[in-house]
């Protein structure tokens, strides 16, 4: 597992959402919980249709998300790679283990279609995480849409 913000930035960190109007904090109501309960029942269904039209899926997830559990980014990406026949890439946030570069051009060359990365010490919102990590989920999203495009091309 990840490791854990220091306390004094997981307060700042919570201070800032607190205070952001669009950011919801309460208690999930009855309507979306059920509407999430049911999505959720369709996610097989969806998957199965996603590998008979061959599109393309980039499942991002941090391995420290508390919110949403990675398992099931990781049985999305199983399912995904079983049907496709497809190897999808799981590997660390760090960049020393993509070889050369911050911005990885031919990292999703070999199967564009299908592809899986896991964050090592990402959370939920990849995006606001600390700079090491946002600024490599940047890097992947576009090396990963700029091989999809190759591959359409």
């Amino acid at each position: 597992m990840g490791k854990a913000y220091a306390p004094q930035v997981l307060a700042r960190e919570l201070a800032e959402e607190v205070a952001d109007p669009l950011v919801y904090t309460g208690w999930l109501r009855a309507g979306p919980g059920l509407a999430l309960h049911k999505a959720m029942e369709r996610v097989p269904e969806t998957l199965a249709g996603v590998r008979r039209a061959g599109l393309p899926v980039l499942l991002l997830h941090g391995e420290a998300d508390r919110v949403c559990d990675v398992r099931g980014s990781r049985d999305a990406a199983d399912a995904l790679a079983t049907a496709t026949r497809l190897r999808c890439r799981t590997f660390s946030g760090s960049s020393a283990l993509v070889p050369g570069s911050d911005a990885p051009q031919g990292l999703f060359a070999a199967h564009p279609l299908s592809a899986f990365v896991e964050y090592e010490g990402g959370h939920h919102d990849l995006t606001r995480e600390r700079s090491r990590i946002s600024s490599q989920v940047a890097s992947h999203l576009l090396a990963w849409c700029g091989a999809v495009a190759d591959e359409r091309a």
